[in-house]
């Protein structure tokens, strides 16, 4: 008896974690080159908002629909994991100038300035970084995987199943 009524409330919590998705989430032009990557509550949808010429995404994100948000006319919205990924960048289009380009070049240190050890010795050379006190995880020390990410959830659903088919047992 305790058996039927554990494994309908065990589906029931493995369907559930299948109703949230993810989308690209990001805000501004430049900013929307490269979009993180958000889950979204349940009975969301993801969207894109483009520009008023259509030729760049001004934002991305969950939103229950477009209408929403504060431009619903430029606003596409979809269901599905990662649904408002971006097309490619239309060709011949060069209105990215000013996201590629880096604009501090030139306005360094000065030829040979390096960077500060930050133990008031000399400046390190050129290449060798900084080494920040404090634990290691910097630049240089790889990614940090998010812990909450596509594959932990389809992780948690096969764990939740094993564990059903482990009470039916």
């Amino acid at each position: 008896m305790h058996h039927r009524l554990l494994v309908p409330l065990l589906l029931l919590a493995l369907a559930a974690s299948g109703l949230a998705i993810h989308c690209d989430t990001c805000s501004g032009k430049c900013n929307c080159l490269r979009p993180r990557m958000e889950e979204c509550p349940d009975h969301m949808k993801c969207y894109m908002v483009m520009s008023s010429d259509n030729k760049f995404i001004e934002q991305k994100g969950c939103a229950l629909s477009c209408n929403d948000l504060a431009h619903p006319t430029q606003c596409q919205d979809c269901t599905g994991d990662l649904c408002n990924r971006s097309v490619k960048i239309p060709f011949g289009y060069t209105g990215y100038k000013e996201c590629t380009e880096d604009s501090s070049i030139g306005g360094g240190v000065g030829v040979g300035g390096g960077a500060p050890s930050g133990e008031g010795g000399p400046a390190n050379p050129i290449g060798s970084g900084v080494a920040p006190p404090g634990p290691p995880g910097g630049i240089g020390h790889g990614a940090k995987p998010d812990p909450n990410g596509v594959a932990s959830a389809v992780l948690n659903s096969l764990v939740a199943l094993f564990v059903v088919l482990c009470t039916l047992i």
